[in-house]
């Protein structure tokens, strides 16, 4: 058969990210949103915009150049590794609170003891020069930047970050004081080799460093406190040498030192759990909230290409908590009521897990969260997951590897709307949605394999 000239010339101009995808399936989906390779928001399929995009703030995400950039309210994020460049997809957060009101004037914040802090004396993360550096003195004594006014909750898990860059001395002590498990929680940063030398204390401490472009490298210290409210605050400490303990005492020589740039202390949005640090959230004289990400396809966008008799999703997607220990949801095929269809979380493993399930009247018709070929442990990056589903016919592959299938099981009715990267906005991901593809047919369980692998 031959084909007609504008058929022929629009099948010549796909994208090499379609013929791999859509070839691998051996048949073209019905939508297929390509957001690492596009970095918008249109559907390759129909060539416009179906989803419906809400943040009611500004939120910072990382440029293709290194960068932290700003977005507007409303405008989606399309985030990169800061190292590589690399394109990572749409940026779905919850909301969050900066609790340090001056994050860039930092000597603004925070005390200085024994320490001098000169204002704008170096290019920032964001590519501004408003970055401060921070030079001990020769004082015999710990050099400390710290502030008090913030009363901690009790019982409440925070995360403490910070831009760092060496100009001389390449140690950084992040630290938590009294009132975390009862003990100061404390983490010595690495800076010339991006690692950890020593960290201690209470309240399920974790820790994680990041490098940007330009020296720099973001490190942060996760703990919870302990069982009385109290008024305290984080502090950072230049280190002049790589110490495996809490002792902080030297004397410097007023011109090593380290620039700072881009504090942050921030709880989780369910006010209890904040086992990560989410994108950097500016403040300039007051605390600022930075809303939820809520990603959606509904009404006719939705039935254009959603199929109530069955269907396949494929998709790619990161999150920043390897093992949450709360659901949430990397996509949902949903009802108005609470049936669905999606791929989800499942806590009180060790570690948590990634499944498919249908849900029909309130119940699990059909789950893969037990079967060992059906869901997968938490994993650090990204993840491909095929999920196939018609009556009593669904199919489950992750990551290329072995197909778990079943002849049992029913799907909703009345589903009239996708979630990307949420539950209704709700259970966010906190990560990465790459690409997220339908086709409107259950395909086989090879082909589930051939397009996750």
């Amino acid at each position: 058969m031959r084909l007609s000239s504008s058929r022929s010339t629009a099948i010549l101009h796909r994208p090499q990210q379609d013929f791999l995808l859509w070839d691998r399936a051996g048949t073209r989906p019905s939508l297929d949103q390509q957001f690492a390779d596009r970095k918008d928001l249109v559907d390759a399929i129909s060539g416009q915009q179906l989803i419906t995009f809400t943040r009611a703030s500004a939120g910072t995400y990382v440029g293709s150049d290194g960068l932290v950039k700003t977005a507007t309210t409303d405008e989606a994020r399309f985030d990169h590794d800061p190292v590589t460049g690399e394109s990572l997809g749409l940026l779905v957060e919850e909301q969050r609170t900066n609790l340090i009101t001056n994050s860039a004037n930092v000597a603004a914040y925070f005390i200085e003891q024994n320490s001098t802090p000169t204002a704008d004396a170096a290019v920032s993360p964001d590519g501004t020069t408003t970055a401060t550096l921070l030079t001990p003195d020769t004082t015999l004594a710990t050099h400390t930047s710290f502030n008090t006014s913030i009363s901690f909750l009790a019982d409440t898990t925070y995360s403490y970050s910070v831009f760092v860059k060496p100009n001389g001395y390449n140690y950084l002590q992040l630290l938590f004081t009294s009132g975390f498990g009862n003990l100061p929680a404390w983490v010595n940063f690495n800076l010339s080799g991006a690692g950890f030398i020593g960290f201690s204390g209470g309240g399920e401490l974790s820790k994680q460093i990041q490098a940007y472009p330009g020296g720099w490298y973001r490190c942060t210290i996760t703990a919870t406190s302990g069982s009385s409210t109290f008024a305290s605050g984080p502090a950072y400490l230049v280190l002049d040498s790589d110490r495996n303990s809490r002792d902080a005492n030297y004397a410097g020589n007023n011109t090593d030192g380290a620039y700072i740039w881009g504090a942050q202390l921030e709880i989780g949005a369910n006010g209890a759990s904040a086992p990560f640090p989410t994108s950097y959230i500016p403040t300039a004289g007051s605390t600022v909230t930075r809303s939820a990400d809520v990603v959606s396809i509904s009404g006719s966008n939705f039935s254009s290409w959603y199929k109530a008799s069955g269907g396949t999703v494929f998709s790619q997607f990161d999150s920043v908590i390897p093992n949450p220990g709360n659901t949430f949801f990397p996509w949902l095929l949903w009802n108005s009521g609470s049936d669905y269809l999606g791929s989800r979380t499942a806590t009180g493993y060790e570690p948590d897990r990634l499944f498919f399930v249908s849900r029909v009247s309130e119940s699990n018709s059909f789950s893969s969260e037990s079967n060992p070929n059906g869901y997968l442990n938490m994993p650090i990056g990204m993840t491909k997951g095929a999920f196939a589903f018609e009556l009593n016919n669904f199919g489950v592959a992750w990551n290329g590897g072995t197909f778990f299938s079943s002849a049992s099981g029913d799907i909703p009715a009345g589903i009239t709307k996708l979630d990307v990267g949420s539950e209704n906005g709700a259970n966010i991901i906190n990560g990465h949605i790459k690409r997220l593809t339908y086709w409107p047919q259950r395909l086989p369980n090879e082909t589930l394999q051939t397009i996750t692998q």
